[in-house]
């Protein structure tokens, strides 16, 4: 018996609307502050020239970028990745030349002979992993390609596990600031691909991820402390994922709850009815699948109230299916459609025991 794969992962995309009356403001607007930037392009760019990539006495106009929030995620353009190799203390003049090529044809899905080259450059790259972060983040939110995309992650995830071992206070902030800061990206990028093909290497990289954070963040940074029970809930999901059942359960059961919101809740009481319903406990399963279904702030509630009703069919609890069923009536998101699908499911077993 299994509950659905899709994974109720915390956060979401943050999106914005206006009204067509701010949409009138802004074009009166956007005529002096695309002046503007046009002025400030101009400048950054002869300020590059001059200072000579960075080399020379000028200040680099982007430095202080690589940590902020990614910009795709307030609605503004993606972070070019080829200014993010160039504002890197560590130079790597193959990768530029490859993301500039990239740059320069930005509608071409890498090859197998540019995945080779690019596989090639990362194995002898001297950068370290925030800026590899950056560029990640850069490539992906500029480009489809996600076999890329997913090779310069596991590059900054591989390259980051082997720093913090060895990093100071400060360089161990520095690192994991970069993977909080690039964690919708791991949500966007990494979880599809396990979620269609249990890709093996988005599940190492994203373990190696939550591990690493978790067992490098300082008890005295909110904001980390803030990410970390995000990653507590990924990392459970993963060794689940790896199949480590026992591993999974401990984490979960050790994951601080009192402070986590609805929406995180739902998402570890989802990994956790996945959990017990491996190891054979259905009352368990279906106890935390329905704090699922009956959390307003749960991604997967109307998914988990579909599960409630086809799962106790499955164990032969015709009441308590229909007794779900009801329930889901009731709620804003049901669909006919739905009710119906669910109506024959239930339908369906009752004639099998009825044979029986």
């Amino acid at each position: 018996m299994t509950l659905n794969t899709s994974r109720p992962h915390c956060g979401g995309r943050i999106t914005s609307a206006g009204t067509d009356e701010m949409g009138r403001k802004r074009v009166v607007i956007g005529f002096f502050v695309g002046a503007l930037a046009c002025a400030a392009l101009a400048w950054g760019g002869f300020y590059i020239v001059k200072s000579e990539i960075f080399g020379g006495s000028g200040k680099n106009p982007f430095a202080g970028t690589a940590n902020a929030t990614p910009a795709r995620h307030k609605g503004g353009p993606p972070r070019n990745p080829v200014l993010s190799a160039v504002a890197s203390p560590e130079q790597d003049a193959a990768l530029t030349a490859w993301l500039q090529a990239r740059v320069d044809n930005p509608k071409k899905v890498s090859s197998a002979d540019d995945i080779s080259k690019l596989k090639d450059i990362l194995a002898h790259t001297p950068m370290r992993s925030p800026a590899l972060f950056a560029i990640a983040h850069g490539f992906h939110s500029s480009f489809t390609d996600p076999v890329a995309s997913v090779m310069l992650y596991r590059t900054a995830a591989t390259r980051a596990h082997d720093e913090l071992a060895k990093a100071s206070p400060e360089e161990i902030s520095k690192i994991l600031h970069a993977m909080a800061t690039n964690r919708e990206d791991f949500k966007h990028l990494l979880w599809p691909l396990i979620d269609q093909k249990r890709d093996p290497v988005a599940i190492d990289t994203l373990y190696l991820l939550y591990s690493d954070f978790l067992r490098y963040v300082p008890a005295n940074d909110k904001r980390l402390q803030f990410v970390a029970q995000s990653e507590e809930i990924g990392l459970a999901e993963c060794l689940w994922l790896k199949g480590r059942v026992k591993d999974s359960l401990a984490q979960i059961e050790k994951t601080s709850k009192e402070k986590l919101s609805p929406q995180r809740r739902g998402s570890l009481d989802w990994i956790w009815s996945e959990v017990l319903l491996q190891r054979g406990d259905y009352d368990g399963a279906l106890a935390h699948l329905k704090a699922v279904a009956e959390n307003p702030k749960a991604e997967y509630a109307d998914v988990a109230w579909q599960n409630l009703v086809k799962q106790n069919c499955v164990l032969g609890r015709m009441q308590d299916a229909e007794a779900a069923l009801q329930a889901y009536e009731r709620t804003s998101g049901a669909k006919q459609s739905t009710i119906s699908m669910l109506e024959s499911v239930i339908s369906r077993f009752k004639a099998r025991a009825a044979k029986a």
